[in-house]
């Protein structure tokens, strides 16, 4: 009885640090419009074995994303990182930041790194695109 309880509370304490390991997260926004009111899923940063740079394709109209193997991690096949299209200064941010090549069409989408980069709704620009609170939170390992 005492030896099971050790295994269910080291189970429980490798499944809280395996949380806390995770290299990306996923959330489910939606656009506080009413007349708009579009959701979707964004998934930032993305795993431990992979890295991924996301961003909202003007042209597809939905987010897109591009994925290489994060440095250091074991893999069968090798990706790198796929060369920027561009850089650029974001004024808002501060920051540069990289174009990638969308998947979908071949047209280009601006690297957004965390959910509070999102402000505007890309589907009706419109302040007010937020993590949906009811929405399940996404974890990527």
């Amino acid at each position: 009885m005492l030896r099971s309880k050790r295994v269910a509370l080291v189970m429980g304490v490798l499944a809280a640090l395996s949380v806390a390991v995770l290299a990306g997260d996923g959330f489910g926004f939606k656009c506080e419009d009413k007349d708009c009111g579009f959701k979707t899923t964004v998934v930032f940063g993305g795993g431990m074995l992979f890295e991924q740079a996301t961003g909202w394709c003007h042209r597809c109209k939905k987010f897109q994303s591009v994925n290489w193997t994060r440095k250091g991690a074991p893999a069968a096949k090798v990706v790198p990182p796929p060369p920027p299209l561009a850089e650029v200064w974001n004024p808002g941010l501060g920051e540069v930041r990289n174009i990638y090549k969308c998947p979908g069409c071949g047209g280009g989408f601006m690297e957004v790194r965390k959910p509070g980069e999102l402000t505007h709704c890309p589907a009706c620009a419109k302040p007010g695109f937020k993590v949906d609170p009811d929405a399940p939170r996404l974890a990527v390992d």
